[in-house]
């Protein structure tokens, strides 16, 4: 009896980390997947542990603990006073070569939407976020997209 658990053991085992190793190196595949993640925490934990993972995948900023403490302290505030959250969607995406990118996001709530943007680096094999940064300010830029969408059509 005691063989046949040990050895049903040590299957589970080994095919538990087969199955979750791949899911931890593809989370650095791609910087959309360290988004993703900051996302789901987001909505379903709080945005402060949204904002602790999404530095913890750069081992430089714990220098700058500060950053972390007041953007997280400027989220709640801001997030406390626009109803509720109806989600997210991609604004804008720019590569700089193969390894640094920064991704806009528009944040849907009852009041209006927050953009949220993300600069994420890939010194080597794993992307790590570099910035991140908020404002409930951004009119402008759906106005510069929608002249240059216009003025795209024109021609």
């Amino acid at each position: 009896m005691q063989p046949m658990k040990t050895r049903c053991f040590v299957i589970l085992m080994v095919l538990s980390s087969f199955c979750l190793k791949p899911v931890c190196v593809s989370a650095q595949e791609k910087p959309e997947m360290i988004i993703d993640q900051f996302f789901y925490i987001f909505q379903n934990i709080s945005c402060d542990s949204a904002i602790n993972y999404v530095f913890s995948t750069n081992k430089w900023m714990v220098v700058n603990q500060s950053l972390v403490d007041d953007i997280k302290k400027n989220l709640k505030r801001a997030t406390s006073v626009l109803g509720p959250y109806y989600g997210y969607e991609v604004i804008t995406k720019k590569y700089v070569g193969s390894c640094f990118v920064t991704m806009d996001y528009m944040i849907k709530y009852d009041k209006l939407p927050i953009k949220f943007s993300f600069i994420l680096y890939k010194p080597e094999n794993k992307w790590q976020i570099h910035n991140v940064n908020f404002t409930d300010k951004f009119e402008k830029d759906f106005e510069d997209a929608t002249n240059v969408k216009a003025i795209q059509q024109e021609k």
